[in-house]
């Protein structure tokens, strides 16, 4: 009687759990998903949340809309996921900014470590180091050799104070000893004017968009932020050759608030990966100098935290803070 009893105990948790996951596969999404980008329309952040939002809603049936919440340095749209209830109809796709701006404004309206979950990374985009071509440098010991021959050092632009570029300038910098100034701009497009000028030596780009200056000669590759060579650039050395362990880079990643089910995580995970590395979008990527993520959702965890503790010991030994 005892076994029976025991085996009918055992069917019956079958079948409840058999219910249990039919249950959630129909239950989410039962109405529209929103994706906030804290961005304006047009950037790389809000192309890759619009291409997981467009598979998104072809695999799981419901809409996925995209919401451009643009503010305070990205601040506004993240602050308004951060403060989202955990169902996974709130969703948020950011950029370096999510790590960067608590690195440099450690009081936000969130905590980017206890108020979102990390569903997926996305992309990586190395950046290049570029010279204007009268730089006597075209490898990364020349260019650190020259570097430390001058009398003030050597300038390089970036976007803005802040910037991924900013961050990378820096790092490499500690890493190497090189006494590189920052020179900040509201964009890169003044940085490119300047240094195809003469007016800086150097400058931090995307690859995509260096690899474009590269092949018309109007300045020179000298290294790339990445471990290993990017495909746009596959003739460009890394300057962890003369910096060991050294990588950085701007990236990607999909989030929802905190305590989001395993199951929503995970399932929104292997959309978003699929998404990214679908054959008709992971080429058209990689050519322009983008690294479809691969991670699932725990090792993006992981990924995500050793971000974070990176990016604030740049900005603190750096000294670098927000205007």
């Amino acid at each position: 009687m005892l076994l029976i009893t025991r085996k009918l105990i055992a069917s019956v948790g079958a079948v409840l759990t058999l219910v249990t996951t039919g249950c959630f596969a129909q239950a989410y999404p039962s109405r529209p998903v929103r994706i906030i980008v804290p961005f304006p329309p047009g950037a790389l952040t809000d192309v890759l949340g619009r291409l997981v939002a467009k598979n998104l809603q072809s695999a799981l049936g419901q809409p996925f809309v995209v919401e451009n919440i643009a503010g305070a340095n990205s601040q506004i749209g993240t602050e308004r996921v951060a403060k989202a209830g955990p169902d996974g109809y709130t969703l948020l796709v950011s950029a370096t900014h999510f790590v960067a701006v608590p690195a440099l404004s450690p009081k936000l309206p969130y905590d980017p470590a206890r108020d979102f979950t990390p569903v997926a990374l996305l992309a990586n985009t190395p950046l290049v180091l570029l010279v204007n071509p009268a730089v006597p440098a075209s490898t990364p010991a020349e260019f650190v050799a020259y570097a430390k021959a001058q009398p003030k050092g050597l300038s390089y632009g970036s976007s803005g104070i802040g910037s991924s570029i900013h961050f990378a300038g820096s790092l490499f910098a500690m890493a190497t000893g090189a006494p590189l100034v920052h020179v900040p701009y509201q964009g890169s497009a003044g940085s490119i004017t300047d240094v195809l000028g003469g007016n800086i030596p150097a400058i931090f780009l995307d690859v995509g968009a260096g690899a474009g200056l590269v092949a018309v000669g109007k300045v020179r590759a000298i290294g790339v932020t990445s471990a290993q060579r990017s495909a746009a650039l596959p003739q460009v050395p890394s300057l962890s050759e003369v910096a060991p362990g050294f990588s950085i880079g701007a990236w990607y990643g999909l989030y929802g608030p905190a305590g989001m089910s395993k199951q929503i995580t995970e399932l929104l995970n292997m959309h978003a990966v699929r998404a990214v590395n679908s054959p008709e979008h992971a080429d058209v990527m990689v050519k322009r100098g983008n690294e479809p993520g691969k991670l699932d959702a725990p090792k993006f965890a992981d990924y995500l935290r050793d971000e974070l503790q990176k990016w604030s010991r740049i900005a603190r030994e750096a000294n670098i803070k927000a205007d």
